[in-house]
């Protein structure tokens, strides 16, 4: 008797967190820091804590971050700082999804690249986009569009 309460409690677990995990796969916005942003077409969410949110495909990762504070240049600044030694360093202005930004381009002695870190305003807010694997510039455009 003991075996099929705890094997009834197990599927009812089973079932709640099932029912859980695809309620929120479905409404497709996920909050971090003060925002939320809705994953792009073909990823899934591979991390995600306070201020941050990882997706991936089998070619790509993309990160979102939201800073708490500095603009832009301040955090393409220091960005630039940690791997001005190491690596091939570009800065660049890009425009994604109607989005102006800056980006730091992280590149190998072939001049493959490494990832980019894209730092860019939404809605008075500063974020950085990490991108790293193939460049998939609609998966860019859907991060960065659906952000809110």
């Amino acid at each position: 008797m003991d075996k099929k309460i705890i094997l009834v409690i197990i599927a009812l677990l089973v079932v709640v967190v099932g029912g859980f995990l695809a309620y929120s796969s479905l409404s497709g916005e996920i909050s971090f820091g003060t925002s939320k942003v809705t994953a792009p077409a073909g990823f899934e969410v591979t991390n995600h804590n306070e201020t941050e949110v990882t997706f991936s495909n089998d070619k790509t990762k993309l990160s979102i971050k939201e800073f708490d504070n500095g603009t832009v240049n301040k955090h393409v600044k220091d960005q630039y700082k940690r791997y001005q030694d190491t690596d091939i360093v570009l800065n660049k202005t890009f425009t994604i999804a109607q989005v102006p930004g800056k980006a730091i381009i992280l590149k190998d002695e072939n001049n493959d690249t490494i990832h980019t870190y894209y730092f860019f305003e939404k809605n008075n807010k500063t974020y950085r986009l990490f991108s790293k694997g193939t460049y998939n510039k609609t998966a860019l455009e859907e991060v960065i569009s659906s952000i809110s």
